[in-house]
């Protein structure tokens, strides 16, 4: 079951993870930091995943989690941090 969408946003000189289930925003000091722990919150809700951008543009959005994991096979999955760019 999809629970939303987990977001990664700019704040300031930091970063935040937002999500419907956060009752406050996560933050961190680099963007890296901010993608590991967005990637783990997505995993856990089933949930999206969208990262954005300094300049407010979108950076990433992935498919729910358990989306993926029902999808067609060779359907592409999201980019994750660990992987590799083709």
């Amino acid at each position: 079951m999809r629970s939303g969408i987990v977001r990664v946003l700019p704040a300031g000189f930091a970063w935040t993870v937002q999500s419907s289930r956060l009752r406050t925003p996560l933050y961190f000091a680099t963007l890296e930091a901010a993608i590991e722990a967005s990637w783990q919150h997505a995993r856990k809700e089933h949930a999206g995943l969208e990262i954005r951008r300094q300049n407010g543009t979108i950076r990433l959005r992935s498919a729910a989690f358990e989306d993926i994991a029902t999808a067609t096979p060779g359907a592409a999955a999201p980019l994750h941090p660990d992987q590799p760019v083709a």
